[in-house]
């Protein structure tokens, strides 16, 4: 059970707010979870959440109100308040449902005037708690089963593109912040579905502290996988197969190379020392990928990423099968997963560093680059 109102003290006697955000399709039944300074959990796992939302003063539209029964409840009200009436958002968005809960610097969120600045500080709000569920989607999430993943957080059923957050100030009532947030796509499946059981030893888990800003021994591999996760992350909630294919292919060309532009005919061995055993497996991933990017066939290019950047196609046109593009995914979901865990015992190393021992894995199964 987490105690909010304890943290909240805790957070209020340090300086800082505390946010409460919808952060649905995470929970199956029950849990706790904190992952890079973000608390996890359904509010059923929560003491102190209702205590919290009943201080909100919020005008909840309610079904056959007219325009002017709107205008009667909302006189006086700022445009603060006003704004997050009419995005529809009620105080059993917080009280039934998974939450994400984060402290932030209240300067950030006092001096803004306008609903605009509002707006972005949601959506700073949302992206640090997304991130922070980075490794857990990287661990139990791929590009093939939309269904599996949680929605975005800040966003909670039929919000229909609005965004929204409690926020807590020290010696301040509680308020809504909401608002249209068109951001990035939301995911109508079921979610991701954890249980407790699915959490225990995620907290301090070496694969997330390994990769933390604040960890001693992190070097420039560390940030190319921190960083390469938000790319991973970002793919899965691709709108359309197109986008996460191109998507995808820009997280390859970094994990080869982390911020240095390089021919991809370079890059491609540094993705394979990964996942190649063998020569032969080489031989066929060099195959896979060429296909994948740049593949000359009678006289004319085929390659997938050739065709869809330079000539305008669809990954849906090029492969109108949807099971063979299911296939595709899964395929290049099995690669991010062995490319990124192979880096992870290196992420005290220079990209330099990482780069011989990629030489020397080749070089193992009779590969000279």
């Amino acid at each position: 059970m987490f105690d909010l109102q304890e943290y909240c003290s805790q957070q209020f006697s340090a300086g800082n707010g505390v946010a409460i955000m919808p952060a649905l399709g995470i929970f199956s039944v029950d849990g706790v979870l904190t992952q890079s300074g973000v608390t996890f959990a359904h509010s059923s796992c929560i003491s102190g959440v209702s205590n919290i939302i009943e201080q909100v003063h919020l005008i909840e539209i309610q079904k056959g109100f007219t325009p002017q029964d709107i205008e009667y409840q909302l006189n006086g009200g700022s445009i603060r308040e006003v704004a997050a009436t009419f995005t529809g958002i009620k105080k059993s968005v917080f009280t039934n449902s998974d939450l994400a809960i984060l402290s932030f610097d209240p300067l950030h969120f006092q001096g803004f005037k306008d609903h605009d600045s509002d707006l972005l500080f949601l959506k700073s709000l949302s992206d640090q708690a997304f991130n922070a569920l980075n490794v857990i989607r990287f661990m139990h999430c791929d590009l093939f089963v939309p269904d599996k993943l949680p929605m975005i957080p800040g966003y909670w059923h039929s919000s229909d593109g609005f965004m929204g957050a409690c926020i807590a100030l020290p010696n301040q009532l509680p308020e809504v912040v909401a608002g249209r947030q068109m951001g990035g796509a939301v995911s109508s499946g079921l979610g991701i579905g954890l249980e407790s059981s699915d959490t225990i030893g995620m907290e301090g888990h070496p694969f997330v502290t390994t990769i933390e800003p604040d960890e001693p021994s992190r070097n420039e591999v560390g940030q190319i996988i921190e960083h390469a996760l938000k790319l991973y992350n970002r793919a899965m909630y691709a709108n359309s197969d197109t986008l996460k294919f191109i998507n995808v292919m820009a997280l390859f060309e970094y994990l080869g190379t982390g911020d240095k532009y390089t021919n991809f005919k370079q890059v491609r061995p540094k993705l394979q020392s990964h996942i190649a055993q063998s020569r032969e497996q080489y031989e066929d991933l060099s195959e896979v990928f060429q296909m994948l990017t740049s593949f000359k066939f009678d006289g004319e290019n085929v390659g997938y990423r050739t065709r869809i950047i330079h000539e305008g196609a669809l990954l849906e046109d090029l492969i109108p099968s949807a099971p063979e593009r299911e296939k595709l995914f899964r395929d290049l979901t099995q690669y991010i997963q062995l490319i990124i865990r192979g880096m992870y015992r290196f992420t005290d190393h220079t990209l330099e560093s990482l780069q011989e021992q990629r030489k020397l894995k080749l070089q193992a199964i009779g590969i000279s680059t």
